[in-house]
């Protein structure tokens, strides 16, 4: 319980810092709005809304599905290629540049 009140306490604080900065107007508006959200608790977590055609998103899947990709990105990209392969035959293709020879087989056996 203790434990859960210092949080709250620490939540207020910095939605009060990140108003503070949001009305000081020494500071650069983009760098002042950027500072202000980056402060709340949470501030990584964002909303994203992307459109993608299928070859943008095969140069998307190489990067970001690979062994060496970021672990969240990875783990989305993951997701998203899913749900690509559950709706086209060319989505057999999607997959990490570590999954290359493994996708190339793929292929050739369905030709």
């Amino acid at each position: 319980h203790e434990v859960l009140q210092k949080y709250h306490m620490l939540q207020r604080q910095c939605s009060n810092l990140s108003t503070r900065i949001l009305n000081d107007s020494r500071l650069n508006p983009v760098r002042r709005n950027g500072l202000a959200a980056y402060i709340l608790t949470n501030a990584f977590n964002r909303v994203v809304s992307i459109k993608f055609n299928l070859r943008d998103f095969y140069h998307f899947s190489r990067l970001r599905e690979d062994a060496h990709a970021q672990t969240e990105i990875c783990v989305l990209a993951n997701k998203m290629a899913d749900l690509i392969k559950e709706r086209t035959i060319l989505g057999v293709l999607l997959g990490g540049k570590h999954e290359f020879d493994e996708l190339a087989g793929v292929v050739d056996a369905n030709l």
